[in-house]
């Protein structure tokens, strides 16, 4: 996208940043929210350590409670 003075700006919106990743952890946060893994589970099946696994459901809540927060 050009602003007609020669600069390119890219498109920061939120479909442009939905990664791989990112949709790796949001596998790994519905699985763990249906009980149907344990956290070592999850750590082998997205072959990631389990401190992994532990930092992402953090940041999952850390989210969950700020959202909630600002919504009162």
């Amino acid at each position: 996208m050009s602003n007609g003075h020669g600069r390119t700006f890219v498109c920061t919106s939120y479909a442009s940043r939905v990664t791989p990743t990112l949709i790796g952890y949001v596998r790994m946060l519905q699985q763990h929210q249906s009980g149907e893994h344990t956290i070592v589970g999850l750590a082998e099946l997205f072959s990631v350590s389990r401190a992994m696994v532990y930092r992402v459901l953090e940041r999952r809540k850390t989210t969950v409670s700020s959202s909630t927060r600002a919504g009162q």
